[in-house]
């Protein structure tokens, strides 16, 4: 993690780190607390943390771009890190899904807003 991991015992850190300063970032999440009810919770900025619930489920993260668009799925196997294309050449968006929450996760994100 970049910076001190503040998290208490009973949190999960979600951690957004901008790689340039292209353009400014949200990191959108949603989450379904241990009581059932399910919370979203967004930030923007350059870099950007989210502590959740240790017990949270069902945790989906994905990000935009302000004055822009989603973040989409690329090819980290290419230097290149072209954006992926599904099967009718549409480009899907990047979410990362978690059926429980994990104890610590650091995104790193790079590029213009029209990329």
């Amino acid at each position: 993690v970049s910076d001190v991991d503040e998290r208490e015992d009973s949190e999960s850190l979600l951690e957004l780190i901008s790689r340039d300063y292209h353009c400014v970032r949200t990191m959108q999440v949603a989450y379904t607390e241990s009581s059932g009810a399910r919370r979203e919770w967004s930030s923007t900025g350059y870099n950007v943390k989210c502590h959740l619930p240790s017990e949270a489920r069902n945790v989906e993260v994905h990000f935009t771009v302000v004055g822009g668009g989603t973040v989409r799925k690329v090819d980290r196997r290419d230097p290149e890190l072209p954006w992926i294309e599904d099967a009718n050449g549409k480009h899907p968006i990047e979410k990362f899904v978690y059926a429980t929450c994990p104890p610590c996760v650091q995104y790193s994100i790079r590029g213009s807003s029209l990329h």
